[in-house]
């Protein structure tokens, strides 16, 4: 429920399931304790970011900013592994945030 969480949308696929996984999240923008995705609008290409899953750490790079109708759909043409972040962006668009898999990424 993207109301108190950040949620994970229902087609994600993550990286232990298979290669050019797509791990896609939701959250609120704007202000208060639930705008989880309240600065996702900051963020820049080549900006890097991180997420823990099953005990490992995966990095990811931003490769693509966006933005869409707000629908419900996001379109993924991309086939590597992908973070992609989403949040309300305005009264009827969705900021996109794709973010591509860092093998690079020294921590």
């Amino acid at each position: 429920n993207v109301n108190k969480n950040i949620y994970t949308v229902k087609e994600t696929t993550y990286p232990d399931e298979r290669i050019n996984s797509h791990i896609i999240l939701a959250a609120h923008s704007g202000s208060g304790y639930k705008a989880f995705f309240k600065d996702l609008d900051r963020l820049k290409l080549g900006d890097k970011a991180f997420i823990f899953y099953n005990e490992k750490k995966y990095d990811y790079v931003v490769s693509q900013i966006y933005t869409e109708v707000k629908d419900g759909d996001i379109e993924i043409f991309d086939s590597s592994d992908l973070l992609v972040l989403t949040t309300c962006y305005g009264k009827d668009k969705q900021l996109v945030v794709m973010l591509e898999k860092d093998y690079d990424f020294v921590s």
